[in-house]
């Protein structure tokens, strides 16, 4: 039974990653054509800001599933999910407030970092979504 379950959790997890690249070779097609090369140039720095606040991560989800595990083993479903729940909180505050301090600095840096005022005002209208992102990248993986 076990055998089956490891071929199975392969074939998915192929299937998985063979999805995402199309996905994304048709998503970035969408893309490229709404908002030409130079949006996802500005996309991707602002994906690269937000992703180095990633650095800040102190290891929520792997404690979490420790301890959703020992309630598990002891058969007391509300307590893994009382465990759960308070990590999501902690979690949305957390990110939530690393991403409100990295919001004010791409906002103060913005003019170093794009000299053009046209790519200026696209970075400072995409932030708003690459700060979401951030937030919910964060929180899926707890």
């Amino acid at each position: 039974m076990r055998h089956l379950n490891l071929k199975k959790n392969i074939v998915f997890s192929l299937a998985e990653v063979v999805l995402y690249t199309f996905a994304l070779f048709f998503l970035y097609k969408i893309i490229v054509a709404q908002v030409g090369i130079e949006g996802i140039g500005i996309w991707s720095l602002l994906l690269a800001s937000t992703a180095a606040a990633r650095l800040a991560d102190i290891g929520f989800a792997n404690g979490l599933n420790r301890y959703i595990a020992a309630e598990r083993a002891k058969d007391t479903p509300a307590g893994a999910i009382r465990y759960l729940n308070t990590a999501m909180i902690s979690m949305a505050v957390f990110y939530g407030s690393i991403t409100l301090v990295m919001y004010g600095v791409l906002l103060l840096l913005c003019p170093y970092i794009l000299p053009d005022v046209t790519h200026q005002a696209l970075f400072k209208e995409t932030l708003p979504y690459a700060c979401a992102s951030f937030v919910m990248l964060n929180l899926s993986s707890t």
